[in-house]
């Protein structure tokens, strides 16, 4: 049986964390024996005890990523400098636990320094899961040399994944291909609705300027200069906290505990956003809309949200060109640029003809199926863990 330690940044706060549960959760009884460290003690952890999986939390984790802009990678970098120094009896505790394993699994690129300082002093693989784009900077190409040089695999969750991490590391990168596993919902299941509801558009996200979730402020604006107020409502889901930086970028003057919600109350638009904060589990939430918008700067319409969103039947709304998931008029609605009056206009169409609404989402659901199916995706992984379990010491 292959033994597996899996390292975990969220404990189910995110997405990369449920995506590996998920995965964890559909290997065949008796395949494999998986162990879960998670860097915060959050939802997941019951779920993992639930299905009999050994899971512990380890908040000395060592953790960073490359940021967009110069000064903040210099603070990121220096803060994760004394973590690392802090996470001392962690990391040596994983090198001792490795041993009890045939491979070590890194759940997210942000673990790169620790995948640097584990390779040289243990015997088994390691394979790092790539869940993001890192920035294109100095920063990210050291981290992209660093994982391609300290890792004996590489799961990519798209083709995007590995192109950029290509690019960054200038060369080619052996590793494979797993889109993440997402279970459909079926419409069945979705509570009564009231005839004349608004449309109702979720948003799934928390909130960061580069993942563009205050697009949907302009978005609300938009309708309401258009009179159509009363004819959506969007709900957001999420946390809602702003930096000092992105208060300024949205000429908001910065207060502790300023959130999205203020920017909606400045801009006159709060009764058309219910704003829910975190929400630990959405299933309701998606059952009870009729689209979901992921308004994002970083044009990558694929993660998993929007997964989660097509797997709920409900047309997917947004930006950039990859249209493997959400594809323009087939499985909803993807522009190449941002226009708060275009796509205004293009939910009112959907409003207005909720029939072919339903025909996108039924489309999107049966994409989830054949993509992001769960046996067929646990199995993909699980053949790669096999591929590269190979102790290095004797390859």
């Amino acid at each position: 049986m292959l033994r597996i330690l899996c390292l975990d940044i969220e404990g189910g706060f995110g997405g990369s964390s449920r995506s590996l549960y998920e995965s964890i959760r559909h290997f065949p009884k008796g395949t494999v024996s998986v162990s879960v460290i998670c860097y915060k003690a959050g939802p997941i952890v019951s779920k993992y005890q639930e299905i009999g999986v050994d899971v512990s939390v380890a908040e000395m984790m060592p953790k960073v990523s490359a940021l967009p802009k110069i000064s903040r990678n210099l603070i990121a970098q220096s803060l994760a400098l004394v973590g690392w120094f802090r996470s001392s009896r962690f990391r040596e505790k994983i090198v001792t636990q490795s041993q009890e394993f045939d491979l070590i699994h890194l759940n997210h690129e942000s673990l790169w320094w620790l995948a640097r300082w584990l390779h040289p002093r243990i015997k088994i693989p390691i394979v790092m899961h790539i869940r993001t784009n890192p920035w294109p900077s100095m920063f990210g190409t050291i981290q992209a040399k660093s994982i391609v040089r300290s890792t004996d695999g590489i799961v990519f969750i798209t083709e995007m994944e590995k192109k950029t991490l290509e690019g960054l590391a200038g060369t080619p990168v052996d590793g494979t291909v797993i889109h993440n596993i997402v279970s459909t919902l079926s419409p069945d299941d979705a509570p009564p609705q009231e005839s004349e509801r608004p449309y109702t558009v979720c948003c799934l996200s928390t909130f960061t300027y580069h993942r563009g979730i205050d697009r949907i402020v302009d978005i609300a604006v938009a309708l309401k200069e258009m009179g159509k107020a009363d004819s959506v409502r969007f709900v957001h889901c999420g946390n809602m906290a702003m930096t000092r930086h992105e208060a300024q970028i949205l000429k908001l003057p910065y207060r502790t505990g300023i959130t999205l919600a203020d920017y909606a109350k400045a801009r006159d638009v709060q009764s058309l956003i219910d704003f829910r904060g975190h929400v630990s589990h959405t299933n309701s939430i998606l059952l009870s809309s009729d689209a979901l918008i992921k308004p994002t700067r970083e044009a990558n319409p694929w993660g998993r949200d929007i997964l989660e969103g097509l797997g709920a039947g409900l047309p997917v709304i947004s930006f950039g060109t990859y249209n493997k998931f959400v594809e323009n008029g087939k499985t909803g609605i993807l522009n190449p640029e941002f226009d708060a009056v275009q796509v205004a206009k293009q939910i009112l169409t959907l409003a207005n003809n909720r029939e072919k609404s339903k025909a996108l989402g039924a489309a999107g659901r049966h994409r989830i199926q054949e993509l992001c199916n769960g046996p067929e995706r646990a199995a993909d992984l699980l053949r790669y863990w096999h591929s590269v379990r190979t102790p290095k010491n004797d390859q």
